[in-house]
């Protein structure tokens, strides 16, 4: 009969224990959590954070199951993710799943709907297809915390219906309190068909939208007057499927696909497709105050790559290659889910992901 496992416990030393000769200290700072190390001002925390640029690690900090709220009814996939860089609450969604909300802040933090449990309550008009036809596909917080999903549906014959009767589009919840967002195309409502997921610019003026399978649409945006109309300014047709979209530094999108990324030019509104060569997942920017990368999730494992590594890895066509060797896997899940959930909180330093159908889990990045 095999031995019980004993699960591994990692002794993490305080603020208070940065002590000693220099050495000392660094050799406590790297075996901290940046949500800790990140208010310590000093040489030495710089250095360790140098040195776990080059050597990574994370290591679990909390689970919550998501069954109390869920439980058996809900019993689709979880598409959606987003973390507030303001709150660290992180907002998921998906299939026949209206937005729900956990707040990691709280002593026993527990999931909670955002707005309610039926898609009337969350603004969508009444469905004849009832509570399974609408999709939560992607969900962004901006940087004031501002929280943005998109909606698809599958209910018959959606284009014969007025567009206030169509809930397929984007929402916002501004102050508790759900929004359709207006969009137009010249003087004509725009109406959106398989819509994916949206992003905000760096500005906050612009959001690009995936959506009609394989576009790319540039809208104006003012997140102060979601009450106005939103005006198409720009289209593009990319050639492939894509599922996520990403905003780099220097004004570029990066789409993701089955076997393609995408490198979007802003500016020139011009794209470059790249083959990967590799099965990815997702994806999500992480950041700190000392680096901006991102956060890669192939079939089983988490890894942090700089923007350069990653770009310049999509042009040679050494990806995998460079992922094998330059970095090291941040998790290792032992799941497969098709769609994993990945975000990060930028305030806190710790990766979210679901770790089983019905379990998200956070780990601390050090």
């Amino acid at each position: 009969m095999p031995a019980p496992k004993v699960e591994e416990k990692v002794c993490i030393p305080t603020r208070e224990e940065v002590t000693g000769s220099f050495q000392d200290q660094i050799a406590t700072l790297v075996n901290m959590p940046k949500r800790t190390r990140q208010g310590i001002n000093t040489l030495a925390c710089r250095v360790a954070d140098i040195i776990r640029s080059y050597v990574p690690l994370a290591l679990f900090h909390r689970e919550i199951s998501l069954t109390p709220l869920l439980g058996d009814l809900h019993n689709w996939p979880l598409l959606a993710v987003a973390v507030c860089p303001v709150t660290s609450c992180v907002y998921v969604g998906g299939q026949s799943t209206p937005l729900f909300v956990v707040d990691p802040r709280q002593e026993e933090p527990k999931p909670h709907w955002l707005c309610g449990a039926s898609w009337p309550e969350n603004g969508l008009p009444a469905l004849s297809g009832g509570f399974n036809s609408a999709i939560i596909t992607g969900v962004k917080v901006t940087p004031s915390g501002l929280v943005i999903f998109t909606i698809d549906c599958n209910a018959p014959l959606l284009g014969e219906r007025p567009i206030e009767q169509d809930p397929r589009g984007i929402y916002a919840v501004h102050s508790g309190k759900p929004i359709r967002l207006k969009f137009f195309d010249k003087d004509k409502a725009f109406r959106f068909d398989n819509i994916k997921e949206v992003a905000v610019s760096e500005r906050g003026d612009r959001l690009y939208v995936l959506a009609s399978h394989t576009f790319i649409y540039e809208f104006e945006f003012d997140e102060n007057a979601l009450d106005a109309s939103f005006h198409l300014l720009r289209k593009v047709d990319v050639g492939v499927k894509s599922v996520s979209i990403v905003v780099l530094p220097g004004s570029k999108l990066l789409l993701l696909s089955e076997k393609d990324i995408i490198v979007f030019d802003v500016e020139k509104f011009a794209f470059q497709r790249l083959p990967m060569k590799l099965h990815l997942l997702s994806q999500c920017q992480m950041k700190d105050s000392s680096q901006d990368c991102l956060l890669i999730h192939s079939d089983l494992h988490i890894r942090a790559v700089s923007h350069d590594t990653f770009l310049k890895s999509l042009k040679d066509g050494l990806l995998k290659k460079r992922l094998q060797i330059e970095t090291t896997p941040l998790l290792e899940k032992d799941i497969l889910i098709d769609l994993p959930l990945l975000g990060y909180d930028q305030r806190m330093q710790q990766i979210v992901t679901d770790t089983d159908a019905r379990i998200l889990t956070w780990f601390d990045v050090f």
